[in-house]
C-alpha cells in the first residue's frame, strides 16, 4: 500500500477530532482500494465474457461451414435422399429466402438486399453482445450472430444458402434448414427463455 500524506490540519486539532479525521481518512484509502479491486474485477469479467461470446459465433460458423461444405462435396455425390430416422432425413436444397426458406419467391430477384439485411442483423446482435451483462446472454447472441454469418457467407459464395436438414412428422415437412438455423433458433429461445426468467423473478 501506497503511503499517504496526512494533512497537518489533522494535528492541530483535539485528540478525540485528530483520531476521527484520522479514522476517516483510513476509511476513504480502504473504500478506494476496494473500488480499484471491484473495477479490476469486472474488467476482467467483461472480457471473459466477450470471449466466451466470440467462441460461440465462431464455434457456430465453423460447424455450419463445415457440415455445409462434406454435405454438398461429400455427401450428396450425387444428389439423393438419405433416410436417417423415421422423422429425419438429409436432403440437399438451396434458400434464396430467409431462414427455412420462407419469402424465396419475394427476394429471389434481391439477393443483394437480403445479404444487407441480414448483415445489419448481425452487427446488431454483435453490439449487444458486447454490452450484455450476462453469459448467458452473451452466449445466445453470439449463437445467432455465427448463424447468421454462417448464411451470410453462404448466400455471398452461391447467390442461396445450402440446405440439408429435412425433418417431418409423416407426410409433412418441415422446411428443410441447416445448422446455422439451428444456432440463429435455439440463441432465439435461449434469450426468451432468460427473458422469461427476468420478468417472473421478485423484485
Amino acid at each position: 500500500m501506497s503511503a499517504r500524506l496526512v494533512p497537518i490540519s489533522v494535528f492541530q486539532q483535539t485528540p478525540s477530532a485528530a483520531l476521527l479525521k484520522l479514522s476517516q481518512l483510513e476509511v476513504r484509502a480502504i473504500c478506494g482500494l476496494q473500488t480499484t479491486g471491484q473495477l479490476a474485477m469486472m474488467r476482467g469479467t467483461n472480457t471473459t465474457r466477450i470471449l466466451v461470446g466470440l467462441i460461440c459465433i465462431l464455434s457456430a460458423f465453423a460447424i455450419d461451414q463445415f457440415t455445409k461444405t462434406v454435405i454438398v462435396e461429400i455427401i450428396m455425390q450425387p444428389p439423393r435422399v438419405i433416410y436417417v430416422t423415421p422423422f429425419l432425413n438429409i436432403i440437399l436444397s438451396y434458400n434464396e429466402g430467409i431462414s427455412f426458406g420462407l419469402f424465396s419467391g419475394v427476394f429471389r430477384d434481391w439477393s443483394a438486399l437480403l445479404i444487407w439485411m441480414a448483415l445489419a442483423l448481425a452487427i446488431v446482435l454483435l453490439i449487444w453482445m458486447i454490452f450484455s451483462h450476462s453469459f448467458v446472454t452473451t452466449a445466445a447472441l453470439g449463437l445467432m450472430a455465427g448463424g447468421a454469418l454462417g448464411n451470410i457467407y453462404d448466400r455471398v459464395q452461391r447467390g442461396k444458402v445450402t440446405d440439408f436438414i429435412d425433418l417431418h412428422a409423416g407426410s409433412w415437412h418441415w422446411p428443410t434448414f441447416n445448422i446455422a438455423d439451428v444456432a440463429i433458433v435455439g440463441g432465439a429461445i435461449i434469450l426468451i427463455l432468460c427473458s422469461l426468467r427476468f420478468t417472473s423473478s421478485p423484485n
